[in-house]
């Protein structure tokens, strides 16, 4: 009896101790698992995404200072004597939409209207002269256009390239007006933050294709494929690279024949010859772009957003249209009350200098943000109260 209840209590004590290794492998499991399906975060630009450049001839910073504060000067564009484009109130005609995209040349505003579904041509004292496109699918009709180019040709007219989705659609100038020319599809679509611009006989996209290698896709002015360069942003995760990839500005210098090429998340710009090679690179030293944040479930990309902005850090890079001997450069730093600084680079040598800087909004009041800019004028667009488009004299804005 006694041996039999031992041998019964051992065998009690081993089932114990094989439930209890069990309940510990089972909770081992779960645990691991949970630790599989933890969110994890990675900032974007990543560091192989951002070019290193030691030469300091091409890093460029803000001014200090005594205190180690950027400089910035106040403008106060309510101020300013200038010409406004659109209305509070009015006729269609009157009134403009949202702005996406503008260039100019020595006589004209071009712009996309992302509203209206066109594209529109003001002459400097804010006349319209004509509109192009309409909402539609068809020919000459277009959907949210999203980038505008416009170039002069040996016949004295005025050819305008207006990208919408993957379609870009080309007007040329016929006596007081435009006229649809051509249409052709790129090689990706524009929507997702790609821009174009068109110099000497070429037109130049932006766009991710995993057919083709490089992120600037070059055309002739009717749709043939000629080439494609530059390097696209890099990512294991497709979904983050087709979303971060195809973004940036494109700005074609005529006289110098070299394209401009700046990505919103990298504080960079790249000057490129026609074809393709990277002629000189400039980073902005004092420039701390808000990350993008990608979302990782169990290794894998979920979402991306981009993190709330912090004091020091800066959004909306741009390069701006106009020029004919250097490229602009700007972006907004978030502060106490927020600075938006520009940059002038040479476009043949790439060097480069502080512009200025100002205060952007007083209070609630958000200035008009600058798009444009050459010897004469500068461009400015605002959508609050109502879409505005704003034409300055450089001498009163900018050095």
């Amino acid at each position: 009896m006694g041996m039999g209840r031992r041998n019964n209590a051992e065998a009690a004590a081993s089932l114990r101790q094989l439930v209890y290794g069990a309940g510990c492998l089972a909770v081992s499991l779960i645990f691991a698992s949970c630790q599989g399906d933890r969110e994890s975060v990675v900032l974007h630009p990543t560091e192989e995404n951002v070019p290193v450049i030691t030469d300091p001839r091409f890093v460029l910073y803000e001014p200090e200072s005594d205190t180690g504060v950027a400089v910035p000067w106040r403008l106060d564009f309510g101020n300013l004597q200038g010409r406004t484009i659109g209305f509070n109130e009015g006729s269609s005609r009157e009134m403009i939409g949202m702005v996406r995209d503008l260039d100019i040349d020595s006589e004209a505003v071009y712009y996309t209207d992302y509203e209206y579904h066109e594209a529109r041509v003001y002459d400097l004292h804010g006349t319209l002269k004509a509109i192009l496109g309409k909402e539609g699918v068809g020919p000459g009709e277009m959907l949210y256009p999203s980038a505008v180019a416009a170039t002069a040709t040996d016949e004295g007219q005025v050819l305008v390239f207006v990208g919408a989705g993957r379609r870009v659609h080309v007007f040329r100038q016929q006596d007081s007006t435009y006229v649809p020319a051509s249409s052709f599809l790129v090689a990706a679509s524009l929507r997702r933050g790609g821009d174009l611009c068109v110099m000497h006989g070429h037109v130049y996209t932006i766009g991710l294709s995993d057919e083709l290698d490089g992120i600037i896709h070059k055309y002739t002015l009717v749709g043939e494929y000629v080439m494609s360069f530059g390097t696209a942003y890099q990512s294991p995760s497709d979904f983050v690279r087709h979303l971060l990839a195809p973004r940036g500005v494109l700005e074609c210098n005529k006289m110098h024949r070299v394209i401009g090429y700046v990505h919103p998340n990298i504080p960079v710009l790249t000057g490129y010859s026609e074809t393709g090679t990277v002629l000189w690179r400039v980073k902005f030293g004092d420039l701390k772009i808000t990350p993008e944040e990608e979302h990782r479930v169990a290794g894998r990309a979920r979402r991306l957003a981009t993190r709330a902005w912090r004091r020091g850090e800066a959004r909306m890079i741009q390069l701006l249209a106009g020029g004919t001997d250097t490229f602009t450069v700007t972006y907004l730093t978030e502060g106490s009350t927020g600075r938006r600084h520009f940059f002038t680079v040479d476009v043949v040598s790439g060097l480069g200098a502080y512009l200025g800087g100002y205060v952007p909004y007083d209070g609630i009041a958000f200035y008009p943000t600058v798009l444009a800019v050459d010897s004469t004028y500068v461009y400015t667009v605002k959508h609050n109260p109502y879409p505005q488009i704003g034409i300055y004299r450089r001498q009163d804005t900018l050095p």
